[in-house]
This record gives C-alpha cells, sequence and structure tokens, in this order.
C-alpha cells in the first residue's frame, strides 16, 4: 500500500513539474550570462570602432 501511494506522489509531481512558473529572481539568474556576453561584445565592438577612427586619421595624416 506505501508503495502504490509513493507512485502516485511522485507521478503527480513528475506531472506537475512543466507547470510551476518561473520566478523572477531564477529569469534574472538565467539571463545574467547572456548579459555578460552582451557587455563584452560591445566592449570589443566599441575597441574595434576606436581602431578603425585611429587608423583612418593616421591615413588622412
Amino acid at each position: 500500500m506505501r508503495w502504490v501511494f509513493l507512485t502516485m506522489c511522485a507521478a503527480l509531481l513528475c506531472g506537475c513539474g512543466d507547470r510551476v512558473p518561473e520566478s523572477k529572481a531564477a529569469r534574472a539568474a538565467g539571463d545574467a550570462p547572456k548579459q555578460a556576453v552582451e557587455r563584452a561584445t560591445g566592449g570589443v565592438d566599441a575597441a574595434l570602432q576606436k581602431g578603425a577612427d585611429r587608423a583612418k586619421d593616421d591615413d588622412t595624416k
């Protein structure tokens, strides 16, 4: 009897697992790596643009 009850509880928990709403904190924690990559990409883009501008200025001189 105990095993039947535990099996039913496990099945119910597994069935409801995908219906749990995602919290704001979990979403923010998941977005942190993405934001770090975006910041790094932005910094690289700015550095490349600055280098291109310097090269252009040196060519015109």
